[in-house]
């Protein structure tokens, strides 16, 4: 590759457009909705892109309009139970990296992609 072609600000401007254009991205994802279901479609999930469960709805005519009801409300806290866990993961995980780095506390949240 010739370096002495290479010019630093365009490189620089490409950058940063690839960085607006990843934050985009990421705000269209995180902004979104997704459903998930079982095959025959008896249970239907449905999350935000930030991970997050939004609702659970199970089919009535198969479990019974209460078991159904049941059902949709234990899951529901099945799934916040495990996104919290996940989410906790993740913070110690950064804190603890950013402790092995020598950061100052919180530091590793403040980072893009961290």
């Amino acid at each position: 590759m010739d370096f002495g072609s290479l010019n630093f600000g365009d490189l620089m401007a490409r950058a940063q457009a690839l960085q607006t254009q990843v934050g985009a991205m990421k705000e269209k994802m995180q902004n979104s909705t997704f459903e998930g279901a079982d095959e025959d479609g008896a249970v239907r999930i449905t999350m935000s892109g930030k991970y997050a469960p939004v609702s659970v709805k199970c089919d009535t005519e198969l479990f019974g309009e209460e078991e159904a009801e049941i059902l949709e409300k234990l899951i529901f806290a099945a799934l916040i139970n495990v996104t919290n866990q996940i989410r906790s993961a993740e913070e110690q995980s950064k804190q603890d990296l950013g402790q092995s780095l020598g950061l100052p506390p919180g530091l590793m949240g403040n980072l893009p992609g961290f």
